[in-house]
C-alpha cells in the first residue's frame, strides 16, 4: 500500500477534480505510513500544504478548498504545515490550533482513540507587524498562537474534550467543593461530565446512606452523583482513571480525624460502599481519589482519635500502642504474651473490644490484616469494655437476622456459644446492656461451628 502511496502521489498533488486515496481493509494502520513529506495542492486559495513523513492515514480526500483525513484509532499524529503561513481550520475533532511559526505555520492532528473524519481548511494568514518607520523598517515577530487548554468549568459541567480531557468542579450549599478531572487518555470521544451534590437526606440516596460503613460518618451535607454521556447514551466505565477532587470545611470535620478521611463509591449491585485509594491535604483542605467509573461517591470519617480514645482524667490510660500512636476505630490489638485479637471500636466517648474466637473467623473478614494488628499494653486492652453482643448481617451491611445475641467462650477456645435476649427494647436497657456495644458478624462467624446457639437469654424485669 505503501508504494500505492508512492505511485499516486510521487512529488505534488495537483487538484482539478476530487479524488480519493483508501487504504485496504486488510492492511494494518500502522502499515500506512508516509516515508517521505507528501504536498498537496488546493485550487482554494491557491496554495500547497505539506504533510509530514510518518503520518498514517486510512483515507485521504483532496476537495478544492479543503482536504478530509480519515484518521484510524491509534494512528500516528498527522502534522500538516503552510509554507505561505497560512492558518488552519480543524474540524472532526477537537480544533488543536495553529502554530505559526517566522516561515511556516503548523498543526498537528494528534492520535484519536476511534476512527474520526477530520476536516483540514485552510483560512486566512497568520498575522504580521507591520513595517518600522524612519530607516526603512522591517516586520515584527509574527502574533504567538495560544496553545489549545483542556476546558475546565465551575458549573459542576463540562464537555471533556477527546484530545485534552477537561474538569469540572460545583460548590455545595456548606461551602465545599466537589468536582472531576479527566485526562484525554480515560476517553476516546468528547464527553460531557456532570457533579451533582445531593443532600444525604434526600430520598433518592436513602438506600445508600442507610448502609454507612461500620464507625463511620458521612463528611458534609451531601453525597455526590457522577454522570457522563456522549450525546444521548450514558457512560459509566472509562478507559483510565479518573480524578475526583472534594474540598471540605473545617466545621464539616468536625469532630472528625482528618486521617480517616476517605472516600467511598456506592457499589448498587452489593448495595455496600467501598473504599477508594484517597489523599487527603490538610494544608488545602483537600482530598483526592482516582477511580474508572462514575456512579454516587460520599466523603467519610471517623471519630478524632485525639479526643475520643484518649481519657483526660488525671492517672486515666492513654488508648495508644507500645509505640505511642494513638489507637482509632476499627483497629486491631492484642497483647504481647497473648494470642487473642480484638477490634477497638469508639463510639462517642464510648471504647470497645470484640474478641475474634480463632484464626478462620479473623480470615472470613477480607478487609482484615494479620500485618495490621497493633501490640498494646494490658492496661490499654483492659481499658476497653467486652463487646458481647451482636447481630448477623449480610455482605451489603444489611441485617440478615434482626434478633441481638450474647456470645461467650471459654480461655482459650476456639469454639463458643451464642444466646439470643429474648426481651423487649425496654428489658434490654434495663438489663444494663447498651445498644452502641453490639456489633455486627458475618454468616461463617455466626454460623453453629463457632457459636452454636445456647439457651435463650429472658428478663424478669
Amino acid at each position: 500500500m505503501l508504494k500505492k502511496f508512492k505511485k499516486l502521489f510521487p512529488l505534488t498533488v495537483v487538484l482539478v477534480a476530487m479524488f480519493v486515496v483508501m487504504v485496504s481493509p486488510a492492511v494494518a494502520v500502522e502499515d500506512v505510513v508516509l516515508s517521505n513529506d507528501l504536498t498537496v495542492e488546493l485550487e482554494t486559495p491557491g496554495t500547497t500544504v505539506i504533510i509530514a513523513s510518518g503520518a498514517t492515514m486510512d483515507a485521504l480526500v483532496v476537495n478544492a478548498a479543503n482536504m478530509v483525513i480519515s484518521m484510524a484509532a491509534g494512528a500516528f499524529p498527522v502534522t500538516i504545515s503552510s509554507l505561505e503561513r497560512y492558518q488552519f481550520t480543524v474540524t472532526g475533532i477537537t480544533d488543536p490550533g495553529t502554530t505559526c511559526g517566522d516561515t511556516t505555520s503548523t498543526v498537528v492532528l494528534p492520535a484519536q482513540g476511534s476512527a474520526v473524519d477530520v476536516t483540514v481548511t485552510t483560512g486566512s494568514l497568520c498575522a504580521t507587524g507591520g513595517g518600522g518607520g524612519g530607516g526603512g523598517g522591517g516586520g515584527a515577530a509574527p502574533a504567538p498562537t495560544t496553545p489549545a487548554t483542556a476546558p475546565s468549568t465551575t458549573t459542576g459541567n463540562v464537555t471533556a474534550s477527546a484530545t485534552l480531557g477537561g474538569s469540572t468542579t460545583t460548590t455545595t450549599t456548606d461551602g465545599s467543593t466537589a468536582g472531576v478531572t479527566v485526562t484525554a487518555s480515560a476517553i476516546n470521544v468528547d464527553t460531557t461530565l456532570i457533579v451533582t451534590p445531593v443532600l444525604k437526606t434526600d430520598a433518592t440516596v436513602s438506600t445508600a446512606t442507610s448502609v454507612t460503613p461500620t464507625g463511620k460518618s458521612i463528611v458534609g451535607a451531601n453525597v455526590y452523583n457522577y454522570t457522563a454521556s456522549v450525546g444521548t447514551a450514558s457512560v459509566t466505565t472509562f478507559q483510565g482513571d479518573v480524578t475526583l477532587n472534594f474540598t471540605y470545611t473545617d466545621a464539616q470535620v468536625s469532630g472528625l480525624a482528618l486521617s480517616s478521611l476517605v472516600v467511598y463509591y456506592y457499589n448498587t449491585a452489593t448495595s455496600a460502599w467501598v473504599a477508594l485509594p484517597t489523599t487527603v491535604d490538610t494544608a488545602t483542605k483537600t482530598i483526592s481519589a482516582t477511580t474508572n467509573h462514575f456512579t454516587t461517591f460520599a466523603i467519610f470519617g471517623s471519630a478524632d482519635a485525639g479526643t475520643t480514645p484518649v481519657d483526660e482524667t488525671p492517672g486515666a490510660v492513654s488508648l495508644v500502642d507500645v509505640n505511642g500512636a494513638a489507637l482509632v476505630d476499627g483497629d486491631l490489638v492484642s497483647t504481647a504474651d497473648s494470642f487473642d485479637i480484638y477490634i477497638a471500636s469508639f463510639v462517642g466517648t464510648k471504647r470497645f473490644k470484640r474478641l475474634i474466637l480463632n484464626p478462620e473467623i479473623f480470615n472470613s473478614y477480607g478487609h482484615l490484616s494479620w500485618g495490621n494488628v497493633k501490640t498494646v499494653s494490658q492496661a490499654v486492652q483492659d481499658a476497653f469494655t467486652l463487646s458481647d453482643l451482636v447481630i448477623e448481617v449480610n455482605a451489603d451491611g444489611s441485617v440478615y437476622d434482626p434478633k441481638v445475641y450474647k456470645v461467650t467462650s471459654a480461655l482459650n477456645a476456639d469454639v463458643g456459644q451464642k444466646q439470643w435476649l429474648n426481651m423487649t427494647a425496654a428489658q434490654f436497657e434495663l438489663e444494663g446492656y447498651d445498644w452502641d456495644a453490639i456489633a455486627h458478624i458475618n454468616h461463617i462467624e455466626a454460623g453453629v461451628n463457632f457459636y452454636p446457639l445456647g439457651t435463650e437469654i429472658t428478663s424478669a424485669l
